[in-house]
């Protein structure tokens, strides 16, 4: 038996708070992906001003609709599988969870960049201002 078609017992104790938390996470990330597009639509009433905002709201939005939709599909496929027993179910679910951590992962990728280029940023503008020529 190769490892891929090796079955793995999952206790429905288990499975039932993972559809739980993936729906109650879900729900949130929705919630606050709504907020942000309402708030991103606002801040076009600033004008120009308000161009930064709409985007960031935008694509803050954007991402948290996507990711707790993810888990919804999530929730839905663990509790179909847990009625049903079909293994095909359980695997998109998981497959819908494997997604979601890799956006979060891709995020917090980005977000280090960013900090980095700032940290620089910022070091490059101190050493400047002391008058560093090194």
């Amino acid at each position: 038996m190769t490892d891929e078609n090796k079955e793995v017992k999952i206790s429905f104790s288990t499975l039932k708070g993972l559809s739980y938390w993936a729906g109650f996470l879900g729900n949130w990330l929705i919630v606050v992906g709504i907020f942000a597009l309402i708030g991103a639509i606002f801040s076009l009433s600033r004008g120009y001003p308000g161009l930064g905002a709409f985007l960031s709201g935008l694509v803050s939005g954007v991402i948290s609709l996507v990711m707790g939709s993810r888990l919804r599909k999530a929730k839905a496929s663990i509790e179909s599988y847990m009625f049903s027993n079909r293994s095909v179910v359980l695997e998109d679910g998981l497959d819908n969870i494997r997604v979601f951590f890799k956006i979060q992962g891709i995020l917090i990728i980005i977000a280090i960049v960013i900090f980095i280029i700032a940290m620089i940023a910022g070091l490059s503008g101190t050493f400047m201002f002391m008058g560093y020529r090194g």
